[in-house]
């Protein structure tokens, strides 16, 4: 096994893997290449609670990764509502980046008296591509 270690893939299986603030707090996300952006996209949820959506790029798996990039933050019905496990969908086509995420209630009476709760959400993304000078 190899791990992502200071820039560099390294064999050490001695040092734990050093964690990265890239997906900091977050248990769930998508990284996917972007043909029509010609780069990494990764998604995710920022935040804990009424958390909102997120994405950073990158030109190369490794990074270096942008910062985020807060572009969606879902409407509650309910002050106890929170958002998570935000991800791109790629493999559906449409006019922009496929994005689901999920809305749960921490008051579990009204989670199960509310079925329009936890039922995945969609929005979708559409990024521009910026035009190098010269191009």
């Amino acid at each position: 096994m190899e791990w992502w270690i200071n820039s560099t893939w390294t064999k050490n299986v001695v040092e734990e893997p050093k964690s990265s603030i890239l997906f900091s707090g977050q248990t769930e996300f998508s990284v996917h290449f972007d043909n029509q952006l010609e780069k990494y996209i990764q998604i995710q949820t920022y935040g804990f609670g009424h958390s909102s959506i997120g994405y950073r790029v990158a030109d190369r798996l490794q990074g270096p990764w942008s910062e985020p990039v807060i572009f969606y933050t879902p409407q509650f019905k309910h002050e106890k509502e929170f958002a998570y496990t935000a991800r791109a969908h790629p493999e559906l086509k449409a006019d922009g980046i496929l994005i689901t995420y999920n809305v749960n209630n921490f008051d579990f009476d009204q989670l199960v008296n509310d079925e329009t709760i936890y039922f995945p959400k969609i929005v979708t993304l559409k990024i521009q591509k910026l035009k190098r000078k010269g191009k």
